[in-house]
């Protein structure tokens, strides 16, 4: 059973009026190359202020408090802000609102709460006790789960993973779904620009930092395919933020964050030990892929759980209304 009746609303969305601007008329023919833009220019010279700090030799910037305060305004500024400005102006206002309904969207099946904050923690725990064996002597796990899980979940969620996934998936991955009919699809073109985007953490690192930064493509396919099909049964970016935070929240490394994760804390020297989370979401996208045969939960949605009790019988939309999304809007 599909948790919410899909409503198709793009399908007679109205063509928004012609305007003069130049910039505006781009924008709303090629509203994922304008957030592009966007976000790979303001927002990573955000995230590039520590790395340049450091090269420049200013230590405070390079304190992980201040650098994750510079990840989390490029989040905000470079993904969040872009995609509520491009929404409102490809979509109109009535575009934005179900967008900005969909990102606070909390009433969903307490089901998807559950596999927020025990799918992938068990997973990691126990692909952790296979790849690792048993923590060090001494680890304080109760002390772990609560700076590394839950303190760790809750400061990344609220001003970065949430806002991050508002982006990327609410209006990247999302309007590729729309594109092309494929959640697959959406998140092969997403992945690599989604682990792009997070270049600036490593840029230090020289060698090593290319590698990682290609280790994190590739894995972030399978990543991406989850946070769709969580999307796409849900409707609510709220959850998918939730589902992102929770996987840091195991896994991220000491300076990667507002603190360290459950594995890395308890497995210091083990290098996997910040991928766990990646590797954890491997598998449950391909259980994800073999359960819904490829799908990832795409056409079993509405924009948003609020809009069902506020859909009503669209309008039968007049010639010259609709909004060819193959033809008029373009990526």
């Amino acid at each position: 059973m599909n948790d919410f009746q899909h409503t198709d609303v793009a399908a007679t969305r109205a063509a928004p009026p012609s305007s003069r601007n130049a910039i505006v008329r781009f924008v709303r023919r090629r509203p994922l190359t304008a957030w592009l833009i966007w976000a790979f220019t303001v927002g990573q010279a955000l995230a590039f202020i520590p790395v340049i700090g450091a090269l420049n030799g200013v230590e405070v910037l390079t304190r992980p408090l201040v650098w994750q305060t510079f990840v989390c305004a490029s989040s905000v500024i470079g993904l969040f802000l872009p995609a509520a400005v491009i929404t409102r102006i490809v979509d109109g206002s009535e575009g934005l609102q179900a967008y900005w309904r969909s990102a606070f969207a909390v009433g969903v099946p307490a089901r998807w709460y559950a596999l927020a904050f025990l799918g992938v923690p068990v997973v990691a725990t126990v692909l952790a006790l296979a790849l690792f064996g048993p923590p060090a002597p001494g680890a304080s796990v109760a002390s772990v789960l609560l700076t590394g899980f839950v303190l760790q979940t809750v400061l990344t969620f609220l001003p970065n993973n949430w806002w991050e996934e508002v982006g990327w998936m609410g209006f990247v991955q999302r309007r590729l779904q729309d594109r092309y009919g494929s959640a697959v699809r959406a998140a092969l073109l997403t992945a690599p620009l989604f682990g792009l985007y997070h270049i600036s953490l490593v840029a230090l690192a020289g060698a090593r930092g290319a590698l990682t930064i290609g280790i994190l493509i590739l894995l972030a396919v399978p990543f991406r395919i989850v946070m769709g099909w969580a999307f796409n049964r849900t409707g609510s970016l709220f959850m998918v933020g939730l589902l992102h935070a929770v996987g840091n929240g195991m896994a991220l490394g000491a300076g990667f964050g507002f603190g360290t994760g459950v594995i890395p804390a308890l497995y210091p020297d083990a290098a996997l030990a910040g991928f766990i989370h990646l590797l954890s979401f491997v598998i449950i996208g391909i259980a994800v892929l073999v359960t819904t045969r490829g799908r990832a939960g795409l056409h079993a949605q509405v924009p948003c759980p609020s809009d069902r009790a506020q859909a009503e019988p669209a309008p039968s939309p007049r010639r010259g209304d609709v909004i060819d999304r193959v033809g008029q809007i373009e990526v």
